[in-house]
């Protein structure tokens, strides 16, 4: 299995510290699976009109990712907010 190295951007390390802390276990959590391909079932998928980026659906909320060499957390929103921009 390849392993992708997970980068997170400062936007993104300050949402995950605005989560509860059980949210920010299962954000972590669900990254690492991606980042090692062990979750064939994540709901994750490519975001229309955005090159190369990708979103993680974990209940209420949508982790922003860009694929590539490396796996790049973006953001971690709540739904109603993630896609605004």
């Amino acid at each position: 299995m390849k392993h992708r190295r997970v980068v997170v951007t400062k936007a993104a390390a300050r949402d995950l510290g605005r989560l509860p802390k059980g949210a920010q276990r299962d954000v972590l959590v669900a990254v690492e699976a991606v980042a090692d391909a062990r979750s064939p079932n994540a709901d994750i998928r490519k975001l229309g009109g955005r090159a190369n980026q990708w979103r993680l659906r974990l209940g209420s909320y949508r982790v922003l990712l860009e694929l590539g060499k490396d796996l790049t957390v973006l953001r971690v929103l709540d739904r109603k907010e993630a896609y605004r921009r």
